[in-house]
């Protein structure tokens, strides 16, 4: 049994919890959206897509590592041709960003059509048998949510020695504001392009797979975790990926109590009417900083 505060202290751990992995969609997303201003929604689809692929590859008996490493490279194969295909053509011909935004759900709504005809509306979880769950303190976690906490963590400082070490972050922040002149300062903007529909792809489909891992999976729950994915983005601004895993927790926290001292059913609301604020007060997002061009020289 938990007393009073110790349920607060749990409810304030399942908040971290998902605060991640909302920070691990707000990072998939911002990437490209801070990059190029693509609303990306076919995210959507390969958040959606790849723990079919992974179950698939677990049926027929090919083991986590190659299965997931199959998933990962399909869910990047699609990124990467939603870009080449619908973006790259867009983006040349100067489609206003409603453009991308249509064709983006255009092909979220095929995606996710061939994956109902393929694999049909039931839910599915990835684990087998019920969740072994570990005690620290009297605070409880389950298998899935400590691979999710160290995931994400993860990934967050996989992208922090990236953008430390080298300046792809600061050439991903120019191209959204220049990229004629990110070009002629001599960055191959097509090469950092598919960098960005890369990256997005990776983490959308690790934060999908740890999520269906712990709570199961469905072909319509992708587009609302993308949503997700850019109230977290919005909201952080366009300072750095560490405001976004900072918003990711908040957030996550805010919807954790929202449901303990509330109801579920405003778990939602809470995040539209947040953003419908921030964009009032704030419509560069809480963490907004401007960079000049030439930074990224």
């Amino acid at each position: 049994m938990y007393s009073g505060g110790n349920m607060i202290t749990q409810v304030f751990l399942n908040g971290i919890i998902e605060g991640l992995l909302l920070a691990a969609l707000g990072l998939g997303f911002s990437i490209v959206y801070n990059s190029t201003r693509v609303f990306h929604v076919a995210l959507g689809a390969i958040y959606t897509l790849a723990p079919y692929l992974l179950m698939f590859g677990l049926k027929i008996n090919l083991g986590w590592p190659v299965s997931l490493i199959i998933s990962l490279t399909i869910c990047v194969i699609i990124s990467l041709i939603c870009h080449e295909f619908l973006h790259w053509p867009l983006e040349r011909q100067k489609a206003p960003t409603e453009v991308h935004l249509i064709a983006s759900l255009g092909m979220y709504i095929v995606l996710i059509q061939i994956i109902v005809i393929i694999w049909g509306n039931n839910s599915f979880v990835l684990r087998s048998g019920i969740d072994q769950v570990h005690s620290f303190a009297n605070l409880q976690m389950t298998s899935a949510q400590i691979y999710a906490v160290i995931s994400v963590l993860l990934l967050f400082l996989a992208f922090f020695v990236i953008f430390q070490t080298t300046n792809i972050g600061l050439h991903f922040k120019a191209m959204s504001d220049n990229p004629t002149l990110v070009s002629l300062l001599g960055k191959n903007v097509l090469l950092l392009r598919r960098l960005v529909f890369f990256f997005s792809a990776i983490i959308i489909a690790i934060t999908s797979i740890l999520s269906a891992i712990d709570i199961g999976f469905e072909p319509y729950g992708g587009l609302y975790s993308i949503l997700l994915g850019a109230i977290v983005t919005i909201t952080a601004g366009r300072n750095s990926y560490f405001a976004v895993l900072v918003t990711g927790i908040v957030l996550g926290l805010l919807r954790a109590f929202v449901i303990w001292f509330g109801s579920a059913e405003w778990e939602e609301a809470l995040m539209f009417v947040l953003l419908a604020l921030i964009l009032f007060f704030r419509p560069n997002g809480l963490f907004a900083q401007k960079y000049r061009a030439e930074e990224v020289g």
